[in-house]
């Protein structure tokens, strides 16, 4: 159900999340290429001014869709602000958007990034969600160590956050300079 006043950000589209079985009834495996046709149809009340009692009904819509496995990508974006040794608060690393024309998807549910922070940096706890993200769909952070530099894991494992791969830097992790980084 779509309430009044629903946005659909310019572009009169609506979209619907979901997964496709990986088998048929029969327990057939779906494969790349596979065709479903599906079919979907609305109910208006209250559009009509001064007759609340009013009904509009749009047709069933009859679509053919391929199935094929998700393909995206994203690239990376950071700041440096500050160079010296010992800095705080020197910069941050992020996803940024990424036009892959043979992308099948914008979209990701529930992803889990992984910083790998450049040598002579550690993250200091700071954490900027971004773009249109909703407050309660906070990634799990955590960070340890590999080959004495830092990585940091952003998991959104399930928060429901859908990350959108067109929109600008977001996710942004903040890093500080050891006090002896070379710069």
């Amino acid at each position: 159900m779509i309430s009044a006043g629903a946005i659909f950000n310019g572009d009169n589209r609506i979209k619907a999340y979901g997964t496709v079985n990986k088998t048929l009834k029969a327990g057939t495996p779906i494969k790349d290429g596979y065709e479903f046709d599906s079919k979907i149809g609305f109910v208006y009340s209250g559009l009509i001014k001064g007759n609340e009692n009013s009904w509009v009904f749009a047709s069933p819509l009859y679509a053919r869709q391929n199935l094929a496995e998700p393909k995206t990508s994203v690239g990376t974006y950071y700041e440096q602000h500050k160079r010296m040794p010992g800095d705080n608060d020197a910069g941050f690393l992020s996803v940024y958007s990424n036009a892959d024309r043979n992308a099948t998807s914008h979209s990701v549910l529930e992803p889990i990034f992984y910083y790998v922070l450049p040598e002579g940096t550690v993250y200091n706890g700071n954490f900027d969600r971004g773009w249109k993200q909703p407050a309660e769909q906070q990634p799990k952070i955590t960070h340890f160590t590999v080959d004495d530099q830092e990585v940091v894991k952003l998991d959104y494992t399930g928060t429901g956050y859908i990350f959108d791969t067109t929109a600008v830097h977001n996710n942004d992790v903040h890093i500080n300079n050891l006090p002896l980084a070379v710069s």
